[in-house]
């Protein structure tokens, strides 16, 4: 007899390996209201995703920053979990806290993009148009 937790993680792998995690992502936490929005990209450690440690973090922000002055976009963090980093950092020369009225809970205007699967920074530049 073929267990149910067996379906389900391999099931998961199959998802995870087609690139379709970011639609589970986009469909799980926002909605279907249509909102144009400014384009930005946002880094975001808010405890619903699974992420690496601390370090990776950092690491991934400084990417992404690096990332959207490459391509002339603006660029936000929200980082809630495991801690809220505006507790500790406070914007200098560049506002990075997102305010409310910049974020969309729209399912059109937000693209998920998880970037453990994309090392080379030429594929990365492949996903941001």
């Amino acid at each position: 007899m073929i267990h149910f937790d067996f379906i389900v993680k391999n099931f998961l792998r199959l998802i995870y390996a087609y690139g379709i995690k970011e639609w589970i992502l986009l469909i799980k936490y926002h909605s279907f209201h249509y909102s144009k929005m400014a384009p930005m990209i946002i880094s975001v450690a808010d405890g619903t995703r699974s992420s690496k440690g601390l370090t990776d973090r950092f690491k991934g922000m400084v990417s992404l920053y690096a990332l959207s002055k490459a391509t002339h976009s603006n660029f936000k963090i929200l980082f809630t979990h495991p801690f809220n980093l505006t507790d500790y950092l406070i914007p200098n020369q560049y506002d990075w806290i997102p305010d409310v009225t910049e974020l969309s809970n729209s399912v059109w205007d937000v693209r998920y993009r998880v970037l453990k699967k994309y090392p080379g920074v030429k594929r990365m530049f492949k996903e941001f148009p």
